[in-house]
């Protein structure tokens, strides 16, 4: 009886502390908090006020800050941001408070891993009433706008492109895959407030068998502007699993006046095996040109199994049709996670015209279902014979000069050349036949010596004629 008599105490004295303990909120998650240097005088100081659910106080003392780095009741820390200007008045017995939204004032809990928007305690106030033998506390909470949001994010893999937003998934991803993810945020102060935020992005995924890519540094982002952060994701075939992972996006920044702001968003990524999958993650052509000498080439595959079962019927091809090439191995065993290396030697037809030509590799699950397969480029040169240059020849007609006759009796005459430095310093003119132009003009010079010999006696003779007739005429 003793015991339940102590148990009702302590509850009755717990009941009237906690009536003793109350709260009151100023502000909101749609109140702009006060912006001393927004370019607006209006947006300097934004007050709210709120009535406390008490009756018949007499008193108040004066309010009590709970945080003094980071909040103030004295006027000079206004341009620091703290600044909270609580006041209060007793009318009838009722308290009505009201206080300045700081710009210091945090957005977010940062202690809560979503950073949800909360209320911040500012102050305490404690009032006695009018029977002068109890009081009360009042706890002061203020509440601002998030001024910091994520916007969308970007996915991009293999072909594939998608803009993600809160809670929402992307399906049937395959093992081996490279994603990328940009994260875009804002900043939601307006160009009048002039407020940077100091921003640092950040990716977790559960379970933790996808490798991200996180050396991003802090980014700073300018009021009423967006900003990118990429991140890097790695489905490693040996890591990853059949699996749904949620990914956390968290962006978590400071403004210019120390005050907290931030949003978290999940995506779903969800993993997808198939029963029989496989990949080709190494094909490679040596060499990847080949020579008129030498046209033998090898083929490297390298082929894994990424599906959830065994196979023992794996068959990996290589292929050119343009070539005529088309090399295989069948029933390959291949265990879950297990890979294999096989070499393909082929060479490339010696009649094949010169060009560039693609070489497939394939592989096969259960030796008929076409898994994967890469394309590779083969150079050919131009291996055909060279074709004989084929010259006009040129004739060169020197300038005259005295000929010098030393006829051998093969007809060739040989003429100073006056272009020195060709040919020795000759020419050697062959005549076509043995009345060539040679003897031609050696006959044209015995006719014209023979005119001129007749030409002569006929003048002479006429000389004569003339002197004799003269001479008759004058006897006469």
């Amino acid at each position: 009886m003793k015991a339940i008599k102590y148990v009702l105490s302590f509850l009755f004295v717990l009941l009237m502390t906690l009536a003793a303990v109350s709260a009151v909120t100023l502000g909101d998650d749609r109140t702009e908090a006060s912006n001393i240097d927004d370019d607006k005088d209006s947006e300097h100081d934004v007050y709210r006020s709120a009535t406390l659910g008490w009756s018949n106080v007499s008193s108040c003392s004066d309010f009590v800050i709970s945080d003094t780095a980071k909040y103030s009741n004295d006027v000079s820390t206004l341009s620091s941001g703290k600044y909270v200007n609580l006041t209060y008045k007793i009318t009838n017995g009722v308290v009505d408070i009201t206080g300045r939204i700081p710009e210091s004032l945090d957005s977010v809990d940062t202690s809560d891993s979503d950073l949800k928007e909360s209320a911040n305690e500012v102050a305490r106030l404690t009032c006695q009433y009018q029977n002068g033998s109890s009081t009360s506390t009042e706890i002061v909470y203020m509440q601002r706008k998030r001024m910091l949001e994520l916007d969308k994010i970007e996915a991009t893999w293999d072909n594939d492109f998608t803009s993600l937003d809160d809670g929402d998934d992307i399906e049937d991803l395959k093992p081996g895959i490279q994603m990328t993810l940009d994260v875009i945020f804002e900043n939601l102060f307006d160009d009048d407030d002039d407020l940077d935020i100091d921003t640092e992005v950040s990716i977790e995924c559960s379970p933790d068998d996808i490798d991200i890519d996180d050396d991003s540094d802090d980014q700073e982002v300018s009021a009423d502007e967006k900003e990118t952060i990429s991140f890097d994701l790695d489905f490693d075939e040996d890591d990853v699993e059949d699996e749904n992972y949620k990914c956390t996006i968290k962006a978590l920044g400071e403004d210019d006046f120390g005050a907290m702001h931030g949003e978290v968003w999940e995506v779903e990524l969800k993993v997808e095996k198939e029963d029989y999958d496989l990949e080709i993650n190494e094909f490679v052509l040596s060499p990847s040109q080949v020579s008129c000498s030498n046209k033998d080439v090898t083929a490297t595959v390298r082929v894994k199994n990424i599906g959830k079962k065994d196979d023992k019927r794996v068959k990996i091809e290589v292929v050119s049709p343009s070539l005529g090439v088309s090399e295989s191995v069948e029933s390959i065993e291949l265990d879950e996670t297990d890979s294999t290396r096989k070499l393909f030697v082929f060479s490339i037809p010696e009649d094949q015209k010169a060009g560039t030509y693609d070489v497939i590799a394939k592989a096969y699950s259960l030796g008929r279902s076409l898994e994967a397969q890469q394309i590779v480029k083969i150079t050919v040169p131009d291996c055909s014979p060279d074709e004989p240059a084929t010259t006009t020849p040129t004739t060169t007609t020197p300038t005259t000069t005295t000929p010098t006759n030393t006829d051998n009796g093969n007809n060739n005459v040989n003429v100073n050349n006056p272009f020195a430095g060709q040919n020795g310093g000759q020419v050697v003119v062959t005549p076509t036949d043995d009345t060539g132009a040679a003897a031609e003009e050696e006959e044209e010079s015995d006719n014209t010596a023979l005119y001129v010999i007749l030409l002569v006696v006929l003048i002479l003779l006429l000389i004569g004629g003339i002197v004799g007739l003269l001479i008759y005429l004058f006897k006469a």
